[in-house]
C-alpha cells in the first residue's frame, strides 16, 4: 500500500492528470558531474505526452556555466542522446516531499520566451523517485531503538531487538486499468450498523499464493490491480533475487492477463526501509489481445492458477529464453491492440510464431536435416516432438500461417480467400498456438483451448516432452 499521505496526494494528482507541484532547493546532477544549485522557479507538471519539469529563467546570466548547455540546446545536425546523456534534478514539494527526476532530457522540448520577464523551458523526464525520510528510511530495530527512546525518555543502548518476526523484503506495485481474471479468494467487510446490526458482505477480487519462497497476492482494486510480494530476507541468499522474483510475477500477470506489465506506481521495502519508491505517468496497461484461456476458465479453474505460478517462476529467471518470450509477448500485444489494422495483427503474429519454431527448428533438428525437411514436415516433427497434436490443432494453425505470411510479408499483397472468417480463425489459432507454445516451454502441464474464436478444444499439454537437443547454444 502506499504510505505516506504526502505521497498518497501526490500519487493521486498524476493519476488524475492534475500534478502541479512547486520545488524547493532545486540541484542539478549532469552526467557524471557534481549537484548544482539552480537558482531559478522550478514546476513539476503533466504534459500531452509526459510528465513536465518547467524551469523558469529571469535572466540567463544567472545560469551556471556548466548548465548552460541544457538551456541553449544543441546547435548544429542531428544529434542521438541516450540515457547516458541524462541529467537528475533533486528538490522538496511544500509539503516536504523529497522529488528526483530521474532521465531528465538535457534539450528542452519547448521554449517560451515573454518580453521583460525571461523565458520558461519544458523539460520532460520518465519518473519521479520518491526518496525516504522519517521512518520511511530506518529498519526495524532503528524504529524500535527510536520507540523506545521516547517511552522512555533515556537514549536506549544500542544492544540487539529481540524480534517477534523475521525480516521481510516487501514489493508492491500498482497496475492502472487492469483487471483481475484469476480471483479464487476475496475480501470480507464487516458493517456494524446501530439499529439493523452488523452485516458482512465478501467479493471474489484476490489471487493469493506462494513464489519461491515468498508470498504473492493479487488484488482488483478502484479499476486497478494492486501487486504485492513479501520474502524473507533470510532468503536472500537464493540465486534468485526478491526482485527478479517480483518482475517474473509482473511478467506473468502480463501474460495471462494480455496486459502490459508496467506498473505507474513501485515501492521496495527491506525490513521496513524504503530502498526504492517511483510513481510515473497513469497509462491504463491493458491491451486487447486474446488470452491464453478463456476468461471462465481463469476466473475458476486450478489450471489457470498453475499456469501464472509456472509463468512466474519461469520470467523470474530472466535467462536468454525468457528474454526472448518477454519481447515477444510485447509486440503481441501491442501489435493486436484496439484499432490496429487486422494485417498488422496478422503479420506480427506470423513472425513472432516463426521465429519461436526456428529456435525449436535448432533444438530439434541438425544443420542438414533443416536443409532436407521441407518446412510442413518440420513444424510436424516438432509438435509430434513436443507431444502436441498435429492433426487436431496445429496442421490449421500451419494452414493459416502459409495462407498469410508470405502475401503480407511482400507489400500486403492481396489473396484470393481471404475473408473476415478467415482472418479471424487464423487470428485466434496463430495467438492460441504462441501461448501454447510458451506454456509447453514455462512447464504448464494442464490444458488450453486451442482457438478461442472457433470452440472449446483444448489442447492437452500434460503428456511428457520428448526433448532432443543437437545443436549446441540452442533453446533448452
Amino acid at each position: 500500500m502506499i504510505t505516506g499521505r504526502d505521497i498518497s496526494d501526490l500519487t493521486d494528482e498524476i493519476r488524475k492528470g492534475t500534478l502541479a507541484v512547486d520545488l524547493d532547493s532545486v540541484t542539478v546532477t549532469p552526467p557524471n558531474g557534481d549537484a548544482i544549485t539552480l537558482p531559478f522557479p522550478v514546476e513539476v507538471t503533466l504534459g500531452e505526452d509526459d510528465l513536465t519539469c518547467l524551469i523558469r529563467v529571469r535572466d540567463k546570466s544567472q545560469i551556471p556555466l556548466e548548465l548552460l548547455p541544457m538551456f541553449e540546446g544543441h546547435m548544429g545536425g542531428t544529434q542521438i542522446m541516450g540515457v547516458e546523456t541524462c541529467y537528475r534534478i533533486s528538490g522538496s514539494s511544500p509539503e516536504g516531499t523529497m522529488l528526483e527526476l530521474e532521465n531528465f532530457w538535457p534539450r528542452a522540448v519547448q521554449t517560451n520566451t515573454t518580453m521583460g520577464a525571461g523565458s520558461t523551458h519544458h523539460f520532460h523526464f520518465n519518473r519521479i523517485n520518491l526518496l525516504a525520510k522519517g521512518w520511511d528510511a530506518q529498519n526495524y530495530d532503528d524504529i524500535q531503538r527510536q520507540l523506545e527512546s521516547v517511552s522512555t525518555g533515556l537514549k536506549p543502548e544500542p544492544v540487539e531487538t529481540k524480534r517477534k518476526e523475521p525480516a521481510n523484503e516487501d514489493f508492491f506495485a500498482i497496475l492502472p486499468g487492469v483487471e483481475l481474471l484469476i480471483r479464487p479468494h476475496g475480501t470480507t467487510s464487516e458493517t456494524i450498523h446501530p439499529f439493523l446490526g452488523k452485516t458482512t458482505s465478501s467479493k471474489r477480487k484476490c489471487f493469493q499464493g506462494e513464489i519461491l519462497g515468498g508470498t504473492f497476492c493479487l488484488e482488483e482494486r478502484d479499476g486497478d490491480l494492486l501487486v504485492f510480494y513479501r520474502r524473507e530476507i533470510s532468503l536472500a541468499s537464493d540465486s534468485l533475487t526478491a526482485r527478479q522474483i517480483f518482475s517474473g510475477i509482473l511478467e506473468a500477470i502480463g501474460f495471462t492477463h494480455g496486459c502490459q506489465p508496467w506498473p505507474f506506481y513501485l515501492e521496495h521495502r527491506c525490513d521496513y526501509r524504503v530502498v526504492e519508491r517511483w510513481v510515473t505517468k497513469c497509462r491504463s496497461s491493458q491491451r486487447s489481445a486474446l488470452l491464453p484461456m478463456s476468461k471462465a476458465r481463469l476466473h475458476f479453474e486450478s489450471d489457470a492458477q498453475q499456469l501464472f505460478c509456472k509463468a512466474a517462476e519461469f520470467f523470474a529467471r530472466k535467462d536468454e529464453k525468457a528474454k526472448v518470450f518477454t519481447r515477444a509477448l510485447w509486440l503481441l500485444r501491442e501489435g493486436t491492440r484496439d484499432g490496429m489494422p487486422n494485417e498488422i495483427r496478422l503479420i506480427t503474429l506470423c513472425s513472432l510464431l516463426e521465429g519461436l519454431i526456428h529456435r525449436l527448428e535448432d533444438r530439434f533438428f541438425t544443420k542438414d536435416e533443416r536443409k532436407k525437411i521441407v518446412r510442413r514436415e518440420k513444424w510436424k516433427t516438432i509438435m509430434e516432438r513436443l507431444s502436441l497434436p498435429w492433426d487436431a490443432a496445429f496442421s490449421a494453425v500451419y494452414e493459416s500461417w502459409d495462407f498469410y505470411r508470405h502475401p503480407l510479408a511482400h507489400g500486403f499483397q492481396e489473396k484470393t480467400g481471404d475473408n473476415v472468417v478467415s482472418s479471424m480463425q487464423a487470428y485466434s489459432r496463430m495467438t492460441a498456438a504462441i501461448y501454447i507454445l510458451m506454456a509447453q516451454e514455462i512447464g504448464f502441464r494442464g490444458t488450453m483451448e486451442r482457438s478461442v474464436f472457433e470452440g472449446n478444444d483444448e489442447v492437452d499439454l500434460s503428456k511428457q516432452i520428448r526433448v532432443q537437443n543437437t545443436t549446441p547454444g540452442a533453446f533448452q
